[in-house]
């Protein structure tokens, strides 16, 4: 539900700010190697999320989000993405960044 909330708000959000040349677009990393995820790392792998062992090994560096965010403040076509919901790895494949350990997602 919470989702869905936040989805309705952001189309709703990115229609609005159309109208005024501002763009509200949704970015939506994978697993993120963040210091915290990193510290329970174990405790992680050890668990399973809808029956999928989770692999920290294979998350998102924290500076892919970013790459992701200047790819996107490049995009000539920024206005058309506005009131959607991107994930990282979306963005990647369409500009042809990596992540910072050199691994496309």
């Amino acid at each position: 539900k919470q989702w869905y909330q936040r989805r309705v708000a952001i189309t709703a959000g990115g229609k609005e700010l159309k109208k005024h040349n501002v763009a509200c677009v949704s970015l939506w990393p994978a697993l993120v190697k963040t210091e915290h995820i990193m510290s329970v790392k174990d405790d992680l792998e050890k668990s399973k999320i809808n029956g999928a062992k989770i692999n920290v090994d294979n998350g998102e560096t924290v500076e892919y989000a970013g790459r992701a965010i200047v790819a996107l403040m490049n995009d000539p076509n920024l206005m058309q993405k506005s009131g959607k919901t991107i994930t990282t790895a979306d963005l990647g494949s369409e500009f042809g960044f990596k992540d910072a350990d050199g691994r496309t997602h």
